[in-house]
């Protein structure tokens, strides 16, 4: 769980450090074939499957930051941005629940749980409003 914050803080101090400084299109592009690339890559050994983890995250968050920044105001990514505790909470366990339904790469069943969101959110919303904090 403490995992998470790592890649928000990340998030955080990238929007407003480094930004300003990379706002060439070439960047946002470079850290999202980086991205796929280090995603698509499946490492036997426990310590590089963390580095991928860990790499792979920052590259994705970098890469979203970037053309987040370059388009302006992108309306599904404020959604899940706004309920961003909620896609926290979910999106091991669904990946999981992914896998175990034999969806054969993890970046399908990324993409898949992309599409389930806007389903996923209001059903929190509206059944788990306390675990999610939608009320206090």
């Amino acid at each position: 769980m403490f995992d998470g914050l790592l890649f928000f803080y990340f998030g955080y101090v990238f929007r407003f450090f480094f930004t300003d400084r990379l706002q060439q299109w070439y960047y946002a592009t470079t850290f999202t074939v980086l991205f796929f690339l280090i995603g698509w890559w499946t490492p036997e050994n426990t310590i590089l499957l963390l580095i991928q983890h860990y790499i792979g995250g920052f590259l994705g968050i970098a890469a979203l930051v970037l053309f987040c920044r370059r388009i302006g105001h992108l309306p599904y990514i404020s959604y899940l941005g706004r309920y961003s505790i909620m896609v926290l909470v979910t999106h091991e366990p669904l990946i999981r629940l992914l896998q175990f339904a034999h969806v054969p790469h993890l970046l399908i069943a990324f993409g898949i749980l992309l599409v389930l969101y806007p389903f996923i959110i209001p059903l929190m919303r509206r059944y788990l409003p306390y675990v999610t904090a939608q009320k206090s």
